[in-house]
């Protein structure tokens, strides 16, 4: 799942390499909460996946009910544990290219809906491809095409604050940022 999210959104290297252990990590311990499993062959239950899930993704589910926006799966009880596992690597790539952008959680739920749904319209195609909203000329890149330009604002914004001495009103902060994502 990392591997084709890395293909199709330019996620870097050493962040999916990053995730895939974090991601192992939260379903182990919720894993090892919920207990063992019968049989001998090493499975992720279902039940440990969707607190993952659940917990992983719950402000952008919170984000979706106070637009109110529906979120891109329909209904979370249809959604197989593949799927959600998917959500969540897309959620923590994100997260973990975000740098200073994770001051906006809105803006980062923001940013994973419109990607989930872009993933969604490549996968009916069942054909991995690039995303368009990552291609640039050098190839594929979220860091360049998605981050970057909204690091370059906030970082300019910030600049405008005089060392913390101009009124609020002169500048805006990331609250002024983040309110935007509502």
């Amino acid at each position: 799942m990392l591997d084709l999210l890395h293909c199709v959104f330019g996620f870097q290297k050493d962040n999916v390499s990053n995730q895939r252990e974090h991601i192992v990590h939260l379903l182990a311990n919720e894993q090892s909460r919920l207990g063992k499993l019968s049989g001998n062959e090493p499975k992720i239950d279902e039940g440990a996946v969707h607190v993952v899930f659940s917990k992983s993704l719950d402000n952008y589910i919170k984000w979706c009910n106070y637009l109110p926006l529906r979120p891109v799966w329909n209904n979370i009880e249809s959604l197989t544990k593949e799927k959600k596992l998917l959500y969540v690597c897309l959620y923590y790539l994100i997260w973990g290219e975000a740098a200073n952008v994770r001051f906006l959680p809105e803006g980062l739920c923001y940013i994973f809906h419109h990607l989930a749904r872009e993933l969604e319209v490549i996968m009916q195609k069942q054909t991995a491809e690039p995303a368009g909203s990552c291609i640039s000329n050098d190839g594929v890149s979220f860091l360049d095409q998605v981050i970057y330009p909204l690091y370059e604002i906030v970082a300019a914004e910030a600049g405008n604050n005089d060392n913390g001495r101009a009124a609020h009103s002169a500048w805006r902060n990331y609250d002024d940022f983040n309110e935007f994502f509502w």
